[in-house]
């Protein structure tokens, strides 16, 4: 494990739109885990269950679209529409809009991890409003 795995700002402007998702994948999903542990914690099942519904697709998409989208900036919309427009697998049965919107999250989630982790914050505060609406409307 590199020294500086965890600094600040780690400038790596020429990741392609798939890396960048992968990436804002895992953050999403720590960060949804560490929040969780901190606020409900409870069995692991319970917390499983939550994890899988607050970061599925659908879950992104929703949280871009009603969220975060209005918060954005001119040139983190750009790389919500570099994202929108990254080729997505998608099964047969998943509406392919919704994985789009999941993948411009991660791709933003990505940018924002290795380039803005002020900017990341400032933005997660949102997030962290709607995690706790949506875990005690269940």
């Amino acid at each position: 494990m590199s020294a500086d795995l965890f600094q600040t700002e780690t400038p790596m402007n020429q990741l392609s739109p798939r890396a960048l998702a992968f990436l804002g994948d895992a953050v999403f999903s720590l960060a949804v885990r560490e929040w969780l542990i901190r606020h409900y914690p409870g069995d692991q099942k319970a917390l499983h269950n939550q994890l899988t519904r607050l970061t599925c697709a659908q879950a992104q998409a929703y949280l871009l679209n009603m969220v975060i989208l209005p918060l954005l900036t001119e040139a983190e919309l750009a790389l919500v529409k570099q994202g929108r427009n990254a080729p997505v697998s998608v099964g047969r049965r998943r509406e392919q809009k919704t994985y789009r919107n999941a993948t411009a999250f991660e791709v933003l989630l990505g940018d924002l991890y290795l380039n803005h982790k002020i900017r990341l914050n400032i933005l997660w505060q949102s997030v962290e409003t709607w995690l706790k609406i949506t875990v005690e409307a269940v």
